[in-house]
């Protein structure tokens, strides 16, 4: 992993090279049971019950070889070797009760309506991260303190209650017209609680210079109970609470936490038809979005509003059918991005796959955006082809991106904290043509290809106070181009499927970094190919067997001309068996 920046021939900065050994053992297990009862043709009522839960073991060990902040090359014999194990339970059990309803005498009134309730259960009880470190030609010594050792204990549950209502409609006025009004609601109440407790030990007195005792190579036989120490006076090691000081506002840093959201939103929706060729929609949704939270260390203390924002948004399409085969739509959305509980949150995690800290943002604001789109599709079903070609233009107010930023500005060390930050004003412009062919041989062998590609444009643009990327730059998160080919072959008579699907992306922003000296990181274009066969057992049996990631294309991000972080996640061979009962 290579971290700094780039901003003039003179600046120099630190960046360290990294070769990761990683492994991972996922169980998952999950079950659904869905239940339904029609009174009659125009009465259904109905219920789900998903399980799910996830049990993941996690072992890293990362051997690290800085770069100097002087510019000097690598080779200078400093070398960090960095172990990390935890163990992740992830469970979540989702009820549903859920109606469809047909009234009037003339069923021209339909009534739907939904009631979900879920229980979300993370649980990380025992999370260890140390590091040695070694000068050049000394041996590797065990560190203490925030940067070398860490435990930590995490823990959330969550209650989420969503309930929809929605009336629907119909009408026609002589042959040529006929349409639907709709009007709906909805209403989410989310319930968050937990806590995030690390914790690491820092050397007082003169123990750090036992060469032999720091040069263990077990960390158990250094931080015994015999070393640990009560009062920062001794020789020994003192148990410290690890602070994000300088990261969140006082009113909002603490290890325990608990956070409610809250979304309301009406719609209503009316759909005009003409003669069977002409559609019209026009629809206006008012919505409302609340988000507060409480982080406390002795006890609970008064909520923080962190988000509270309410908006009136409109929608209209027009549609032409000029044949049966083809059709026009042009249309316009505006669309609220509202920001998720934890990028608002500032609680303080390592992400995984990039070894970067991470911690929200309570300062973050929501994203408006105006969408336009312009859209065509033919199809010639004696011939089997079907094509879509699609313009589109988005532009977008206090867009939303992710950003490196540090409390301490030094060049002597790589960075690697991560938040979320609006943009002033951003753009996203492009097209996507998709093109399907199908084919049936002796109405029993069905061969089809899928392709799609899609270029896409962005522009972003960066006051001129922000400093080193002022003026305008791509949009995080934004592939230069997505295209796909998928080939599948079916055996009607058996049910056997079998399909190939390759999948290419072009190069993007990966993370933005408005900061002097930190230059921001971008992902290399990237392909995948993966495998899948199904083949029915019994009559409500089946079993599916797939291959993902058949190519093992390198993960590659580059930052400041230099890799930031590169590597292969191997193929991943999947066996699935299932029964309808």
């Amino acid at each position: 992993m290579g971290q700094g920046g780039e901003t003039g021939a003179d600046t120099l900065y630190a960046s360290e090279a990294s070769r990761h050994r990683r492994l991972d053992h996922t169980v998952n297990v999950s079950g659904l049971l869905a239940l339904g009862y029609g009174f009659d043709e125009r009465q259904h009522v109905g219920a789900n019950l998903l399980l799910l839960r996830q049990s993941t073991d996690h072992s890293q060990q990362i051997l690290s070889e800085a770069f100097s902040a002087n510019g000097s090359t690598l080779g200078n014999g400093e070398e960090t070797l960095r172990s990390l194990f935890n163990w992740t339970e992830r469970q979540m059990a989702l009820g549903q009760l859920y109606g469809s309803h047909t009234l009037g005498a003339d069923d021209e009134l339909g009534a739907n309506w939904h009631l979900t309730s879920a229980h979300s259960d993370y649980q990380r009880p025992y999370d260890v991260s140390y590091r040695y470190h070694r000068q050049q030609n000394g041996s590797y010594r065990f560190e203490t303190g925030s940067e070398g050792f860490g435990v930590g204990w995490e823990a959330m549950e969550e209650e989420a209650l969503s309930a929809g209502f929605s009336l629907a409609t119909s009408w026609s006025l002589g042959a040529d017209w006929s349409g639907e009004v709709k009007w709906g609601l909805d209403a989410l109440r989310a319930r968050q609680d937990g806590y995030l407790l690390d914790y690491t030990f820092i050397a007082k007195g003169d123990i750090d210079a036992d060469q032999v005792l720091m040069e263990q190579n077990d960390p158990a036989q250094i931080l015994t109970p015999d070393n640990i120490v009560g009062l920062p006076g001794e020789d020994g090691f003192l148990l410290d609470n690890v602070s994000d000081l300088g990261l969140t506002p006082p009113a909002l840093d603490g290890g325990f936490y608990a956070s409610e959201h809250r979304n309301r939103a009406g719609y209503l929706l009316a759909d005009f038809h003409f003669r069977h060729r002409w559609q019209w929609l026009l629809g206006a949704r008012h919505e409302r979005d609340r988000v507060r939270a409480d982080f406390w260390d002795a006890a609970p203390e008064a909520w923080v509003p962190l988000l509270d924002e309410r908006t009136d948004l409109f929608s209209t399409a027009l549609r032409y059918s000029p044949s049966d085969s083809q059709q026009w739509h042009l249309g316009y959305s505006e669309t609220a991005v509202w920001p998720g509980v934890n990028e608002l949150m500032p609680r303080r995690y390592e992400d995984v796959e990039l070894r970067i800290q991470m911690t929200g943002n309570p300062n973050l604001e929501a994203a408006w955006a105006e969408n336009w789109d312009l859209r065509w599709q033919w199809q010639d079903e004696e011939r089997g082809v079907r094509a879509k070609l699609l313009g589109f233009y988005k532009s977008i107010d206090s867009a939303i991106e992710g950003v490196f930023f540090d409390p301490v500005i030094s060049s002597d060390r790589t960075f690697n904290v991560f938040t979320y930050v609006n943009t002033e004003a951003a753009t996203l412009y492009g097209y996507e043509l998709e093109l399907d062919w199908r084919r049936l041989w002796a109405e029993a062998h069905e061969l089809s290809v899928k392709s799609s590609f899609a270029r896409l444009d962005s522009e972003v643009d960066i006051p001129a106070e922000v400093g080193r990327e002022s003026g305008e730059r791509a949009m995080q998160g934004q592939p230069e181009y997505l295209g796909s080919v998928q080939l599948r072959y079916q055996h009607l008579h058996s049910g056997q499927r079998l399909s190939l699907t390759y999948q290419q992306s072009g190069g993007e922003l990966y993370i933005v970094s408005n900061t002097f000296d930190v230059p921001s990181v971008y992902r290399r274009p990237r392909g995948t190919l993966s495998l899948a066969y199904n083949r029915p057992l019994l009559a409500d049996a089946s079993i599916a067997f797939a291959v993902e990631n058949l190519l093992d294309d390198d993960h590659h991000y580059q930052q400041g001309g230099q890799t930031f972080l590169r590597y292969q996640q191997g193929r991943r061979y999947e066996l699935r068996f299932s029964y309808d009962f």
